[in-house]
């Protein structure tokens, strides 16, 4: 692998090195509320003992390198699948080859999704909550101060955009259908789901968008929700669906869309994944070929969701990264959009799971 990932080891080295030091994450982690049992003044969360917290960075370590393998199979591997009709984010340094900057964007997901399962994985019950969200703020602040989500831009030509959003639900002792399992169905539903203004373009076969037959939706305020929502995806199923807005012209995102998992038991971590597909390369519909729906309007794009569950909690962690030749237009605008759809997709959670809004945090 290329050497990204001699910089991975040093840091996996000294975070280890940390937790030794009695110190459950590389760094300190500074909350913005009062400090439960277990946190110090300073906010760094404290360890319950020196081999509990190696024993839950390794577990951690292990996620990631499974979720690691996955996105590489998807975007850099030698999946024949794969290879021909993704398009993945990649990093916006020119000076690095298309590989490497496939990696780079692989990389900053991961990133992301470690710092979050590390604070997940490596608190209290009780603490969870707290330590989630000093991970959260440390990676991007303005995802909590807009209930959610949030997206950064970086303009120019090339330009990228990085929308991250994050929940966590409090699983009620007389819910039993809460569960990492159920919130992923719920998930791979709504985002396969016509949200208001989508026109959705479902296509038969994934390997062939040409040969393929086509099921539209035209979206409004029911078709995201029960019963006119579509089913789950299921796990271990890639679908590809094409998704159009009219906003001066039609606005398209064609994209694969796969609902998975990695390990079992305590490390078991469920995902959502969507790569942008790669339409220059393997063609589209003829019925999308006469009014511009056959241009995605990113050049690549690689989102993950990871879902985790503990005792208590539910953990949903999402980073979606994108990349485009042309500037940015529309950005706020885009985020508006993102912060409806995260409010509505929280709705659709309550419906599902027949839980309370104070049931989400």
């Amino acid at each position: 692998m290329f050497s990204i990932q001699k910089g991975r080891k040093a840091l996996i080295l000294s975070v280890i090195i940390a937790a030794q030091s009695q110190a459950a994450f590389a760094g300190e982690l500074v909350f913005a509320v009062a400090s439960p049992a277990g946190v110090t003044a300073s906010g760094t969360v404290e360890a319950s003992g020196t081999s509990d917290v190696s024993s839950q960075l390794a577990s951690t370590q292990m996620e990631i390198e499974a979720l690691r393998e996955m996105l590489i199979e998807r975007t850099v591997g030698n999946n024949e699948l794969y290879n021909r009709v993704i398009s993945p984010a990649k990093s916006l340094d020119k000076n690095q080859s298309e590989s490497e900057r496939t990696m780079q964007a692989n990389e900053n997901i991961l990133n992301d999704v470690e710092r979050v399962l590390t604070a997940f994985n490596s608190s209290s019950e009780a603490d969870k909550l707290n330590a989630v969200l000093a991970a959260i703020n440390q990676i991007d602040s303005n995802i909590i101060k807009n209930k959610g989500v949030n997206i950064q831009f970086t303009n120019g030509e090339p330009s990228a955009a990085v929308n991250r959003n994050f929940l966590m639900i409090y699983k009620s002792a007389d819910k039993a259908n809460l569960t990492a399992e159920s919130l992923l169905n719920t998930l791979s539903s709504y985002r396969r789901s016509a949200r208001p203004s989508d026109h959705a373009y479902e296509y038969s076969m994934v390997d062939n968008l040409q040969q393929s037959d086509i099921r539209y939706t035209r979206g409004n305020d029911d078709t995201w929700k029960p019963p006119q929502a579509p089913a789950s995806i299921e796990i271990g199923t890639d679908m590809a669906i094409k998704k159009c807005r009219q906003i001066l012209g039609w606005r398209c995102a064609t994209a694969l869309y796969s609902a998975g998992e990695v390990l079992s038991g305590e490390q078991n971590v469920k995902y959502f994944y969507t790569g942008s597909y790669n339409i220059k390369a393997t063609g589209d519909h003829a019925e999308f070929a006469k009014d511009g729906r056959s241009k995605n309007q990113v050049a690549g794009s690689t989102g993950l969701v990871v879902i985790k569950e503990s005792a208590e909690w539910i953990l949903l962690f999402g980073t979606d990264s994108q990349w485009s030749h042309d500037k940015i237009s529309f950005g706020s605008m885009i985020q508006d959009s993102a912060e409806k759809d995260f409010k509505r997709f929280k709705e659709r959670i309550m419906m599902d799971l027949t839980i309370g809004a104070s049931n989400i945090r």
